[in-house]
């Protein structure tokens, strides 16, 4: 009892971060002994390109704005929970528009194969996505982004739409080398309904001002036969974003 008392009274005194992350740790762990039984992993491996377009720091608005500030491509690998067997292979191009600074939109087109186990059956699927994303900050070192993404899932059978929100979290520490997160991100389809969900621990590593790894532990609940079933997801992830002025250099109107 006394054990008990000591480790309450310290999560108490504990930091809004430690309190955070130990939230998201026991949700993460917190599955049942049957879930247990059936463990299933994943590993992801991805990477995230940004080019600079333009940089135009005027709120005037002119013809040069319908010009993207950047363009993405990102690729992402999925494998398990059969390993070495491949689960997923994406990739994703489009161009963003800084609205403001505090508000961005992004449209892409993705392309995914997904393999059906144990046919080995490869299902390729199309995608147009709008993305907007909100961010801002609550303190001086707690910081918030809230991504939504529309998705129309084109597929050789069938076409689908998908909503998708993620809330995350990171934490800005003095040197801003190391900086923690969270997130949780829901998906809706509209013929399912709600049918799965992400929850994210992690950290990311700036290495330069261009260049940040990313090491994460994903829990993902996925919906199949009116059963949530949780998959264990390391996922290591490389972004760049590049520091030039801009391909395309505008002059205020």
């Amino acid at each position: 009892m006394v054990g008990t008392e000591t480790l309450k009274r310290s999560i108490l005194k504990a930091s809004p971060i430690c309190n955070l992350i130990f939230l998201c740790l026991s949700f993460s762990f917190g599955c049942s002994a049957a879930q247990a039984q059936t463990f299933k992993s994943e590993i992801w491996l991805a990477s995230e390109f940004q080019l600079t377009l333009t940089s135009e720091p005027e709120a005037k608005l002119g013809w040069h704005d319908f010009i993207p500030d950047r363009f993405r491509v990102y690729t992402e690998l999925q494998e398990g929970p059969v390993f070495p067997e491949m689960h997923q292979l994406l990739w994703r191009l489009g161009p963003i528009w800084e609205v403001t600074p505090n508000f961005s939109v992004a449209t892409h087109f993705t392309q995914a194969a997904n393999q059906r186990l144990p046919e080995h059956q490869f299902v390729e699927e199309h995608r147009l996505e709008f993305e907007p994303l909100l961010r801002g900050r609550l303190l001086p070192w707690l910081s918030w982004a809230n991504r939504q993404r529309l998705e129309y899932r084109i597929r050789s059978q069938e076409q689908r739409w998908r909503y998708r929100n993620r809330l995350a979290f990171s934490f800005d520490t003095p040197d801003r080398v190391w900086t923690p997160f969270v997130s949780s991100e829901f998906f809706f389809d509209l013929n399912e309904g709600l049918n799965q969900n992400r929850s994210v621990v992690g950290v990311a590593w700036q290495l330069n001002p261009s260049i940040r790894l990313n090491f994460n532990y994903m829990l993902r609940f996925v919906k199949e036969q009116d059963n949530w079933n949780p998959i264990h997801v390391a996922f290591f992830s490389l972004s760049y974003l590049s520091q030039e002025s801009g391909i395309f250099q505008m002059l205020a109107d």
